[in-house]
């Protein structure tokens, strides 16, 4: 999860309390956390509570663009609304089910 991250986007909400709140890639993509994580006290606790938002963002991120994909009205727009690995990671999963479905319809 940590490969090709820059940085880590913080905000401060609160008094001396920054939460983290998405991560950017070297190529400056940015991928939102669906939730933000407070990054306070031990720093093991906060990498650890980072690392699984990392994971639920991405596998949510994944799902919604997996259904999307569908029914997008223009493959550049949908493209766009996604990070580079999520459209690779839709585009193999929706080429592998169609040429599935084109095999077993021989």
């Amino acid at each position: 999860m940590f490969d090709n991250i820059f940085e880590l986007n913080f905000k401060k909400l609160e008094q001396n309390c920054f939460y983290a709140q998405g991560m950017i890639s070297l190529e400056k993509e940015e991928m939102n956390f669906l939730n933000s994580i407070e990054c306070n006290g031990k720093v093991e606790i906060w990498m650890l509570n980072i690392e699984k938002e990392m994971k639920y963002s991405n596998r949510c991120i994944t799902k919604e663009a997996i259904f999307y994909y569908r029914f997008k009205q223009n493959r550049l727009e949908w493209m766009r609304k996604y990070i580079g690995m999520v459209v690779l990671a839709v585009n193999q999963i929706w080429s592998t089910w169609e040429i599935e479905e084109y095999v077993n319809n021989l």
